[in-house]
C-alpha cells in the first residue's frame, strides 16, 4: 500500500506561458511560485492532474491550489489502487470512492473526516474530472445526461451580500453520492488557559531568539486577528510605517496584506496597540537583522518579517501550522488549538469589550446596529478584513453589541487591548527572569524600553 505523499510544493517561482496578446504580438507570461507539483503513488509523475494545477494558477492563489491538489490527491489514489485510469471511470467507481472517504478511519479508529470535508473533496473531484474530459474531448465522460459516464447535477444556492436587496445566486455540482453537510458547529475561540500554557511553553524555550520571535508571533495573531497568510506576509517595511505613524497608545496603524478578496485590494490598515509595534522592531532589529545577515545576506532580504532562523527564509503557512500542532503536541494540549481560533477570540473579544459600553437586550439589536451604521461597519472592516458583514453571523451567538457613540467607544476598546499588550509583555519578561533566561542587565534595559514606550504613548494619547 503506497501511502507517501502524493503533492509536492514548489518553493521556488518559475515563468510559464500565459497568453497571447493580439495588440502587442507576444506571448505574455506569468511567474508562479508554490504551484503543487502532483505523482502517482508510483512516483510517476501525472500530467493531467499538473495540467490542472497550471490551469487553476491563472486565478488561483498557491494557497487554494494547494487545497486543489491535496482534495483530487484522493482520486488519484482511489485509481491507483484499483488499476484504473481515470478516463474508465464510471459512475459507481464514483460512488464507491465517495464512499470509501466516508468510511475511512484514523489511527484512533475514529472518522478520518466530517460529511463537509467529503463533500469539498467530491467538488474538487468533479471539476477535475470536467478538465479531463475536455482535455481529452470525451462528449460523453462526465455531465448531467443519463448517457453520461459519470452523471452528475447542478445546484444553486444563495448567499446575501451587504447593500444588496438581492442575494446573489452560486451554482456548484454534486453526485447523488454525496453525504448530507455536517451539523453546523460553533467553533468557539481559543481558550484563556492554552494561550497561557502556550506561552509558558514557548517562554520556556532554550534559544532567546527563538522567544523573542515566537512570542511577537503569538502577540500578532493575538491583536490583529490575522490569518496565516497574512501573517507571514506582513512585511518589515509596513511595520517601520506603521512605527513612524504612531500618535500615542492607541493609534499604531499597521498594513496587513488580505486574504479571501475577491476584488483588487489586497491588503487593508487596521489600528493595533503601539506595544505590538514595539516589540515587533525590536525582533526586527535585535533578532531579525543579524539572522538575515548571517544566512542569505542583506542583498536577499525578502523584506517578510518572520523568518525561520537556521535559513533565514521567510516562514510560509505550512510553518505556522506545524510551529503550533509541535507546541500543542509538547504541551499535551487535548482541545482544538490551531491559529484560526485566535482569529475567533479576536473578533469576539471586540464584541465583548462593546457589550461593557453599551446595553443592547440581544443580538437582533446588534445586527441591525451592524448593517445600518456606516461607522460601525468601517471598524469592523478594519479588524477583520471581512468583506461580507454577514460572514460575522458566527460571532453573534459569542457576543453582541451596539454602535451607540461609536468613537468613543472604539477608542477605549483600542486601549484596553493596548494595556492588555503591555502587561503581556511584561509578564513575559518576569518569568525569563525568575528562570534565569536573561540577566539582570537585560531585564532591566527591557524594562526600561517598555516604561518608556507606555509613559509616551499614554502622555500622547491623553493630549490628542
Amino acid at each position: 500500500m503506497h501511502k507517501e505523499q502524493l503533492v509536492h510544493i514548489h518553493k521556488q517561482a518559475f515563468e510559464f506561458w500565459d497568453i497571447y496578446s493580439p495588440i502587442d504580438r507576444q506571448l505574455k507570461t506569468k511567474m508562479l511560485q508554490g504551484i503543487p507539483f502532483i505523482r502517482w503513488p508510483d512516483d510517476v509523475p501525472c500530467i493531467e492532474a499538473n495540467l490542472y494545477m497550471l490551469t487553476l494558477g491563472r486565478t488561483h492563489r498557491p494557497e487554494t491550489l494547494k487545497t486543489y491538489a491535496y482534495n483530487i490527491s484522493h482520486l488519484l489514489r482511489y485509481c491507483f489502487s484499483n488499476q484504473m485510469n481515470i478516463i474508465d471511470l464510471k459512475d459507481a467507481n464514483f460512488e464507491l470512492f465517495i464512499r470509501g472517504l466516508q468510511a475511512a478511519r484514523d489511527i484512533k479508529n475514529e472518522r478520518a473526516r466530517e460529511n463537509d470535508q467529503v463533500i469539498k473533496i467530491g467538488r474538487a473531484c468533479i471539476d477535475f474530472l470536467k478538465f479531463i474530459a475536455t482535455m481529452h474531448s470525451l462528449k460523453h465522460f462526465i455531465g448531467e445526461e443519463d448517457f453520461n459516464a459519470i452523471q452528475i447535477i447542478e445546484k444553486k444556492y444563495s448567499r446575501p451580500v451587504e447593500g444588496r436587496k438581492k442575494p446573489i445566486i452560486n451554482y456548484y455540482w454534486s453526485h447523488d453520492s454525496f453525504p448530507k453537510p455536517s451539523e453546523k458547529k460553533i467553533r468557539h475561540p481559543i481558550a484563556n488557559n492554552t494561550v497561557k500554557a502556550i506561552k509558558k511553553y514557548v517562554n520556556g524555550q532554550a534559544d532567546s531568539d527563538i522567544v523573542t520571535r515566537d512570542f511577537c508571533l503569538i502577540q500578532t495573531f493575538e491583536q490583529t486577528g490575522a490569518r496565516r497568510v497574512e501573517i507571514a506576509g506582513l512585511k518589515v517595511e509596513d511595520v517601520q510605517e506603521a512605527l513612524n505613524n504612531s500618535i500615542g497608545l492607541t493609534k499604531s496603524m499597521l498594513k496587513l496584506p488580505t486574504a479571501k478578496r475577491r476584488d483588487d485590494i489586497t491588503e487593508r490598515i487596521m489600528p493595533v496597540p503601539r506595544v505590538l509595534i514595539d516589540n515587533l522592531m525590536n525582533y526586527i532589529r535585535r533578532v531579525r537583522r543579524r539572522i538575515i545577515r548571517n544566512t542569505i545576506g542583506k542583498a536577499h532580504d525578502h523584506g517578510n518579517v518572520f523568518i525561520a532562523h537556521t535559513t533565514g527564509n521567510a516562514i510560509d503557512v505550512d510553518y505556522l501550522t506545524t510551529l503550533i500542532s509541535t507546541w500543542r503536541k509538547n504541551i499535551g494540549i487535548k482541545e482544538q488549538c490551531h491559529w484560526h481560533l485566535f482569529r475567533h477570540a479576536f473578533v469576539t473579544n471586540k464584541f465583548i469589550d462593546l457589550i461593557y459600553e453599551h446595553d443592547f437586550e440581544n443580538k437582533d439589536e446588534f445586527r441591525k446596529a451592524l448593517f445600518n451604521t456606516e461607522r460601525f461597519k468601517m471598524q469592523i472592516k478594519e479588524w477583520t478584513g471581512h468583506t461580507n458583514l454577514y460572514s460575522l453571523d458566527t460571532y453573534l451567538d459569542l457576543a453582541f453589541a451596539s454602535v451607540s457613540g461609536a468613537d468613543v467607544t472604539y477608542d477605549s476598546v483600542m486601549f484596553k487591548s493596548s494595556v492588555d499588550a503591555y502587561v503581556d509583555t511584561l509578564n513575559m519578561l518576569d518569568i525569563r527572569k525568575k528562570e534565569k533566561r536573561i540577566s539582570e542587565a537585560e531585564y532591566q534595559k527591557e524594562m526600561i524600553r517598555l516604561t518608556t514606550e507606555f509613559k509616551e504613548s499614554r502622555s500622547m494619547n491623553h493630549t490628542k
